[in-house]
């Protein structure tokens, strides 16, 4: 039998609704206004400003000129160098440190986590982070931006949490059966914490993707430079200039276009992650943040 809605019920039904549909779209638009500027044709946006639903005309001459520019491609190799490279030691650091810290019974357990803890309300600052990496002859090298941010607690602390749900029964069986804590670290707690570990991971590789303070505070050359650092570059130093060629009147048109191409360059690889770490999203995070 179908329960039939009061009037009252199915009104705040289609508020939350609409209002879903609502923060849907203000959240949506901003992304898709960037993609369809990216292939409008430059003079027809320039003459059409505000709210835009389909693109001014069509053109890929924005992204011509975004790929034959070499200092991105540059910054791309070195931004999938931080995220595979600092990822890598990330999760490696954070699991391991999580692991130790959920065993039950380790000395001083406590205290390192209040210690841990601390450091997540009360930082050092800048000036004493930027004199720690230049005394480590860090600075303007790619190391600087992997080992700073080693070990994010905040990732640290879901993890632990997570890997403390994971039965004693299981770690129990593979003891009695011979194996050491690598033997339960390998086969009983990775895998039943995996979501948890590919939501860390991704927030890990995000967050690599993402930095330009950092490299604004360490790197010094284009060497090095990561692809948000060329983003800025071009978004607030009008970059976009130089990649749509000598300063003409077609040019300055364009660069407007290039701007929008390059924000979609720089944005599209990461979000392709996502559908293939979704699933993992609210049992990780859940799993994580419930107990403990």
């Amino acid at each position: 039998m179908v329960q039939r809605k009061s009037p009252g019920d199915a009104a705040i039904h289609g508020f939350i609704i609409a209002s879903m549909i609502f923060v849907v779209v203000v959240t949506l638009y901003p992304f898709y206004y960037v993609a369809i500027s990216s292939i409008s044709d430059a003079f027809e946006l320039s003459r059409r400003r505000g709210f835009l639903l389909l693109p001014q005309g069509f053109s890929l001459a924005a992204y011509r000129e975004v790929f034959r520019y070499q200092l991105l491609w540059r910054a791309y190799g070195n931004t999938v160098i931080y995220v595979t490279g600092g990822t890598a030691i990330n999760m490696t650091l954070t699991m391991f440190a999580a692991f130790a810290l959920s065993r039950r019974g380790l000395k001083g357990a406590s205290i390192i986590m209040k210690l841990m803890v601390f450091t997540m309300f009360f930082k050092g600052g800048i000036v004493p982070l930027y004199i720690v990496v230049a005394n480590l002859d860090l600075v303007n090298t790619r190391w600087a931006m992997m080992l700073p941010r080693a070990v994010n607690v905040y990732n640290f602390i879901i993890l632990r949490t997570a890997f403390q749900a994971v039965p004693t029964e299981m770690e129990e069986a593979v003891t009695i059966d011979g194996g050491n804590f690598w033997h339960v670290f390998r086969h009983v707690v990775v895998p039943l914490a995996k979501p948890s570990i590919m939501v860390i991971g991704l927030y890990y590789a995000v967050e690599h993707w993402n930095v330009f303070f950092h490299a604004l505070l360490f790197l010094r050359s284009t060497r090095v430079y990561p692809l948000q650092m060329v983003l800025r570059n071009i978004l607030i130093h009008h970059g976009g200039d130089q990649l749509a060629g000598d300063d003409t009147f077609a040019s300055q048109y364009l660069a407007q276009t290039v701007k929008y191409a390059v924000i979609m360059v720089a944005t599209i690889p990461i979000m392709m992650i996502y559908p293939f770490i979704q699933r993992y999203f609210v049992k990780g995070v859940m799993i994580g943040s419930l107990k403990g």
